[in-house]
């Protein structure tokens, strides 16, 4: 077990790097991800080396949440959950069209949590 110390040093510095991570990942988005409307769905339907950078950096900011939770010990299906249920009371459903439901998406990383908790 981490002392008290060692994990606010620990969570700092996970956050710094997710901080860099979240700063990477607008950098590329802004570098390749086109504008135009017309061309925007040729980008993110094809392979391109800027979609590859993009995906990387997803990735690495979902590893660096996942670790941040693992030192303060939070459940980041919960926190979403939690900041879902604040998003539903301030921005009700039936007032916004979502490009995809998000209750599918949380559903898919739950459903993912439970066999990395199960692994372990």
């Amino acid at each position: 077990m981490l002392t008290e110390a060692t994990q606010v040093s620990k969570a700092r510095s996970e956050i710094f790097q997710l901080g860099a991570h979240v700063g990477g990942l607008c950098s590329k988005v802004l570098l390749y991800a086109p504008l135009d409307k017309e061309d925007n769905s040729k980008f993110w339907k094809n392979d391109s080396p800027g979609k590859d950078e993009i995906s990387m950096y997803m990735g690495k900011i979902l590893l660096s949440l996942l670790e941040l939770c693992e030192i303060c010990q939070l459940d980041l299906c919960t926190c979403i959950v939690k900041k879902m249920h604040l998003n539903g009371k301030k921005y009700p459903v039936s007032k916004y069209k979502l490009l995809m439901p998000l209750s599918k998406i949380i559903s898919s990383y739950c459903l993912w949590c439970m066999v990395i908790n199960l692994e372990r």
